[in-house]
């Protein structure tokens, strides 16, 4: 049986027989399988469905789907990019609690007369937690510089943004 819609005098199958037995056009799960299902089409819902594309369209078109399909899509792409933030902002964070143990037990050897072999491991030992931290924290890591000063034996790292790191 068609009936007509109330605009524009489309015809809009709301049932469908088959073998005699008529029965409801489940066009909910449709529209679901349609907003769901990445590349389906109108014409594969109709061919899965048993119904003309054209009812399908009408239906379609009706309800507005290719609007709510790409409103759907925009809300999932917005949560994805928020969840990725998250992710990203809870492993930088791991980064740093990771960068400020390293250089906290450095500090503590160096406190307690535990020294490097040279002024290169020092220079390693520092370059580790420092690079984690200014990771964690979005820093620029590069075009980093290392300087020794002899008389004092001083280390000073510098960085690529010229922010100085030099140990106590």
């Amino acid at each position: 049986m068609k009936n007509k819609s109330n605009n524009k005098s489309l015809t809009v199958e709301k049932h469908k027989y088959t073998n005699g037995t008529r029965y409801e056009i489940p066009w909910s799960e449709m529209f679901a399988k349609y907003i769901s299902t990445e590349g389906m089409t109108m014409l594969r819902l109709a061919q899965e469905y048993g119904v003309s594309r054209r009812s399908v369209e009408l239906h379609a078109s009706k309800d507005s789907w290719v609007k709510k399909r790409e409103e759907a899509t925009a809300k999932a792409m917005q949560l994805a990019e928020e969840q990725a933030v998250i992710r990203i902002k809870d492993h930088n964070e791991q980064h740093i609690k990771m960068a400020d143990r390293v250089l906290s037990i450095v500090e503590k050897q160096l406190d307690a007369g535990i020294v490097p072999k040279n002024a290169k491991d020092l220079a390693t030992w520092m370059d580790l937690g420092v690079k984690v931290s200014r990771d964690g924290l979005g820093m620029n890591n590069k075009n980093q510089s290392l300087s020794f000063n002899k008389k004092n034996e001083s280390i000073t790292l510098t960085w690529g943004d010229s922010s100085p790191v030099t140990p106590r």
